[in-house]
């Protein structure tokens, strides 16, 4: 009787070995991971690539770097409340005080672009910010008038902000709203693995340099507010920013030079989009979308936000784009623990697909 010669693989210490120092080959072949970070303007990835800079291996912003967005949040502490100002002036809501007109009608003159911050400036935009009108006209942002999310919070540590050595603190430079132009490029370690994040500005005119930027992407990192289905786009106020967004994000999916690499689907403002569907009813904007029938703020925002993400989904091109390459989290932005977390799971995910494509 013959004797039968199994084909299967026998697994020796040696061969362990072998595959283990193959593995470490592989991913030491890409010493440095490029990922590509994407989304449209105000979808909070650049609060994703500032948290990256504080989550790394020995991260976070040094004194002097932190003091670097000072100017920057003065600018945002002004230009804000000029925009409310505005605001209360096309919508016809008068300021409640005497002195909170006097107060406007100074900072309407003050430089618009670089701001000499005083303490008489801090306390007049304290007292405008504690005005019934003021109150009235931020209640109506949004459909009225733009402002940044962050608005709120700055106006409430005007006091702080407006202390003689002021210091931005971490959280401060999260929140404070930078216009992106260019391209901002930087290494960052997460567990001795360098990866080079490269963040493009994500307003219409400045997608265009994204093409620069394809050669050698490991993963597109690709951004988007799920709080923004009730919003104009600032670029242009007769689009849907959920609209462009989700245009846009088809775009990139099913774009040629992006079919073979690795895409990381960030959906974020989740903080955002709880407080936003009591007031602003999803349905109220998508007439595709059936809310389920409870009054549990969870239980809405859970299928609010999947009906979101199948929205997205629903633009890829399957038949040319697995979604088996396509890696979602919900995200907010200014939650360092949180991004924390999705962020080691994206280096596993890339480090996994660096083994995988070697055959390993």
């Amino acid at each position: 009787m013959g004797v039968c010669v199994s084909e299967e693989k026998i697994v020796t210490p040696q061969s362990k070995k072998i595959d283990s120092e193959m593995k470490a080959l592989a991913v030491d072949i890409q010493q440095t991971i490029k990922i590509l970070l994407l989304g449209p303007g105000e979808s909070g990835k650049s609060t994703v690539f500032k948290q990256m800079k504080i989550i790394q291996d020995d991260g976070g912003f040094t004194e002097e770097e932190k003091r670097s967005f000072q100017e920057q949040i003065y600018n945002n502490c002004v230009s804000q409340m000029r925009a409310i100002i505005e605001a209360a002036i096309n919508l016809k809501i008068p300021l409640t005080k005497k002195e909170s007109l006097e107060n406007a009608q100074h900072l309407m003159k003050a430089t618009r672009d670089v701001v000499n911050w005083t303490p008489e400036l801090g306390n007049m935009i304290k007292e405008l910010w504690a005005d019934p009108g003021i109150q009235e006209v931020y209640k109506k942002r949004g459909q009225h008038y733009q402002l940044n999310d962050t608005t709120e919070y700055f106006m409430s540590n005007i006091d702080r902000i407006n202390e003689k050595n002021f210091m931005p603190t971490e959280e401060d430079v999260l929140r404070v709203r930078v216009r992106s132009t260019g391209i901002e490029e930087a290494e960052f370690t997460f567990d001795k693995k360098v990866f080079k994040v490269i963040d493009v500005g994500g307003q219409r005119s400045e997608r265009r340099k994204w093409i620069h930027c394809f050669d050698g992407v490991s993963a597109v990192l690709f951004c988007a507010s799920l709080a923004d289905y009730d919003l104009p786009l600032r670029e242009d106020p007769r689009q849907n920013r959920l609209t462009e967004a989700i245009s846009l994000f088809g775009e990139v999916c099913n774009s040629e030079t992006f079919l073979q690499r690795t895409l990381i689907f960030f959906l974020n403002k989740t903080d955002l989009l709880v407080n936003k569907l009591p007031e602003h009813p999803l349905e109220n904007w998508r007439k595709d979308y059936t809310p389920p029938n409870s009054q549990d703020p969870t239980e809405n925002y859970k299928a609010a936000s999947e009906f979101l993400k199948n929205l997205f989904i629903n633009e890829i091109d399957v038949d040319r784009r697995p979604l088996t390459s396509l890696y979602s989290h919900f995200t907010c932005a200014l939650d360092t623990k949180n991004i924390e977390v999705v962020i080691r799971a994206v280096r596993t995910t890339l480090l996994q697909g660096i083994i995988k494509d070697f055959g390993l």
